[in-house]
């Protein structure tokens, strides 16, 4: 198990870091795609949601800035942060490799046929390093949930999401 510790953000973010140790680097490997990962930044709180999407960018141009998608059907409600030494990957060795983590108009109008998506994960289950856990589709209501989920289409219909846009470090991402 990945030891973290949860840092919580003046401005609502939650940042689940790993902590890193002599101890726990005899099970860092090299080879999984995740191995940079120094953390999870959760924009909105969503840990007590039955699932986030999530995806693998390919195609980031920096390891530590919040990641946004150019499609308006998508709200981005978390990224992963790399270490300082996390290398550029892909042909061209330009970019670096990094999750985001979002949820569809769908998912919050609860019409979105999740059984067949292999990328909704439990948002509990998701650490720095850790893929997470597979949603058990018995139970996929957003009702009951503590994110307010229409203040979250409300400001996406308003063309703004200040709390990523405004970052000098954002790359945006259509996937």
């Amino acid at each position: 198990m990945v030891k973290t510790r949860n840092i919580m953000h003046e401005d609502g973010r939650l940042e689940i870091r790993r902590v890193i140790s002599a101890d726990n680097l005899v099970d860092w490997e090299q080879d999984n795609p995740l191995a940079f990962e120094r953390s999870i930044v959760w924009i909105r709180p969503v840990l007590d949601l039955p699932y986030v999407r999530t995806a693998f960018v390919k195609n980031a141009r920096s390891r530590r800035g919040p990641l946004l998608t150019a499609n308006e059907d998508q709200i981005v409600v978390g990224y992963s942060k790399l270490t300082a030494d996390a290398p550029m990957q892909g042909l061209d060795y330009l970019y670096y490799q990094r999750r985001v983590f979002y949820l569809k108009s769908q998912d919050l109008e609860g019409v979105a046929d999740v059984n067949a998506s292999v990328n909704c994960i439990q948002p509990s289950t998701i650490l720095p390093t850790i893929w997470g856990e597979r949603t058990s589709f018995t139970e996929t209501s957003f009702k009951g949930s503590k994110i307010d989920l229409s203040a979250a289409m409300h400001l996406k219909s308003r063309g703004g999401n200040p709390d990523i846009r405004d970052d000098s470090g954002i790359v945006e991402f259509a996937f």
